[in-house]
């Protein structure tokens, strides 16, 4: 049997380093994902308004860079809490396995989806979801005329609109709200009552493969879907959005029987 010479054996190692950058590379195409992941993502143009004093406005846009191409909608769950609750809410909020999107494929003993963030929230009672939208993607064009707007292609707009004395209820029905009001003003023709139980509403974007985006484009449920976690941070997470807003309400009851609602 022949031995292998030195000159041999160099010229062997030679073609394996040439042969490594080569796989290395097709490896990497093969495994690139084609959608760059979500780098931005942020509430744009938050209004909160009273067009009479019987009803409360919301209205914001998400703004959103990145993500798969196709995906022209998305969905917001608006959440209301007890301001007293918001501590509890951010704790579970922190929780990866709450958060993260990739167990939701799994099952538990019962065979059922692991619960995630809005089950929990909701089983404990710490939240009741005012509304849930789905907005489309504004097209670029128009934008184009707008300054402030034009470079922005991914913009989704929500907008909410709620009587006060519905929102009193919702709100009135979460434990620990204290319907004994603690001041009352006398006024020549009404009586108001004011609430110490103040609220604050959070928009919960989900991403559009899990199952809270439940009532977007099937075909946007489809492809996979990228939230901003971060640069070394796995993009999985459940949430493309999911902060409370920066305002309180506080709640006043007339005795006509309206509400108002003030905002700080």
């Amino acid at each position: 049997m022949a031995v292998p010479t030195a000159a041999a054996t160099l010229s062997g190692m030679h073609r394996l380093l040439i042969a490594l950058p080569a796989s290395l590379l097709l490896t990497a195409v093969s495994n690139a994902q084609r959608d760059a992941p979500v780098w931005e993502s942020f509430l744009d143009r938050i209004a909160v308004f009273h067009l009479d004093r019987q009803s409360t406005n919301l209205e914001f846009v998400w703004q959103k860079g990145g993500g798969p191409q196709e995906h022209v909608s998305h969905q917001v769950h608006l959440l209301a809490y007890l301001e007293k609750n918001e501590r509890a809410i951010l704790d579970l909020m922190a929780n990866p396995e709450l958060m993260n999107k990739a167990a939701n494929e799994g099952a538990d003993q019962d065979d059922k989806p692991p619960q995630k963030i809005l089950d929990v929230l909701l089983a404990k009672h710490l939240v009741t979801v005012l509304d849930t939208q789905v907005a489309h993607k504004i097209a670029s064009e128009e934008n184009a005329a707008d300054p402030k707007t034009a470079q922005r292609a991914n913009a989704y707009p929500f907008e909410f609109a709620f009587r006060n004395t519905d929102l009193f209820d919702r709100v009135a029905a979460l434990p620990g709200f204290d319907a004994e009001p603690p001041l009352r003003n006398v006024g020549v023709s009404y009586t108001k009552e004011w609430f110490r139980a103040d609220f604050k509403l959070m928009p919960f974007i989900p991403v559009n493969d899990c199952k809270y985006a439940d009532r977007v484009r099937a075909e946007d449920m489809t492809d996979y879907d990228f939230t901003y976690a971060g640069p070394g941070k796995q993009n999985d997470g459940i949430a493309h959005y999911m902060r409370p807003l920066p305002y309180v309400f506080n709640l006043a009851r007339i005795s006509d029987g309206n509400v108002l609602v003030y905002v700080h």
